[in-house]
């Protein structure tokens, strides 16, 4: 360690009663880029440490080995951690110090998943597969990885968004923006990829595909405390993975359900030249023209979404005009059997596919 370096004591993690110094370097400040390097160092407790990894232990005995040579800090050894960043050690010291209060993280932070990222590097680096269970858990929980939980998870955001447009209720504590209370898929795309859980990532591009292009976090800044906009990390996405975001895309656009799965077995075409199509066969085509092509934009890249509202076709008014007869009794229940099938195909089967992630 250059001897002069500028040493910061660590506000916390700080113990008269440590007996050794560990030190991190903090990163060079704008105006003083030319000045001594910074260090802010954490007096702790080394059986604790070495208690809860291996490494630990192993680095201090290396210390102890060297007490000739060591150098030391305010009467004990130090030992200058190279290559780890000053927050994400405190984090981990948190944890080890304060294992069942400390590293409470809000539910569906966008944060999340950047903020947890480097504790995790040092979790693997100093061998402490519990702490990095918990914090990859942390991400994993935040996304839903079932049909069901994503349902239920796009009906939160739905009605968040709904207080936050709210225009007749002034006197309404609309609260924070959406952005800010929803998880953010691009950086979960990473976190995902790096620590190896791959179960988050058909919802995370599947959510990305409803976040217009342009739409980007850096917009955050410029957002209205009630703004209902979501945002999305664009430049975290490498071109491997805005490949599969546009491969995703072109699939979802150019998705079409069978429509002979949708309507009863009197009702399917026949096939032979010259047989018309049954009115049920023609109403379930023009269904899904309507609430998947008609819709355009974002809505038309949830086929999860209009496959649901496929459940209450009676009340399209387009199909009601075109079709005022609408389904017979049988495809009428065909269409309420087939729907949730469907979309459990979409879930399980096509979004893997879609954003080739088998």
């Amino acid at each position: 360690m250059d001897p002069n370096a500028i040493i910061e004591r660590h506000p916390k993690f700080y113990f008269p009663s440590g007996d050794i110094v560990l030190a991190t370097k903090l990163a060079p400040q704008a105006d003083d880029s030319e000045g001594p390097p910074r260090y802010q160092v954490f007096r702790v407790h080394k059986f604790l440490l070495a208690l809860r990894s291996t490494v630990f232990s192993n680095l201090f005995a290396d210390a102890d080995g060297a007490a000739s040579n060591e150098l030391s800090y305010d009467g004990v050894p130090l030992v200058e951690l190279h290559g780890d960043n000053t927050q994400d050690f405190a984090l981990l010291l948190s944890y080890l110090y304060e294992p069942e209060s400390s590293l409470a993280f809000r539910h569906h932070d966008p944060n999340t998943p950047i903020t947890v990222s480097g504790v995790v590097r040092l979790a693997d680096k100093y061998l402490l597969e519990p702490l990095r269970k918990r914090l990859i858990s942390e991400v994993v929980q935040d996304w839903p990885t079932t049909l069901r939980e994503w349902d239920i998870q796009q009906a939160n955001i739905h009605a968040i968004s709904a207080v936050t447009t709210l225009r007749d209720a002034p006197y309404l504590d609309r609260g924070p923006p959406l952005c800010d209370v929803i998880p953010e898929p691009a950086s979960a795309i990473v976190f995902a990829q790096e620590f190896v859980c791959p179960e988050i990532l058909p919802a995370a591009f599947y959510r990305l595909l409803q976040i217009p292009f342009d739409d980007d976090w850096s917009l955050r800044v410029h957002s209205a405390p009630y703004s209902s906009q979501s945002l999305a990390r664009w430049s975290l996405l490498d071109r491997d993975n805005l490949a599969r975001y546009i491969h995703g895309l072109h699939a979802v656009e150019s998705y079409i359900p069978d429509s002979r799965n949708f309507v009863f077995m009197e009702c399917i075409p026949k096939m032979w030249e010259g047989e018309p199509d049954s009115p049920c066969y023609e109403y379930v085509r023009y269904m899904f023209s309507v609430l998947g092509r008609r819709r355009g934009g974002q809505a038309g890249r949830d086929p999860l979404r209009w496959l649901a509202d496929c459940e209450d076709h009676y009340g399209i008014s387009e199909l009601s005009e075109k079709y005022p007869k609408g389904l017979c009794e049988d495809c009428c229940a065909a269409v309420a059997l087939q729907v949730p099938v469907e979309r459990q195909r979409v879930w399980r089967e096509l979004l893997p596919k879609w954003f080739q992630l088998e």
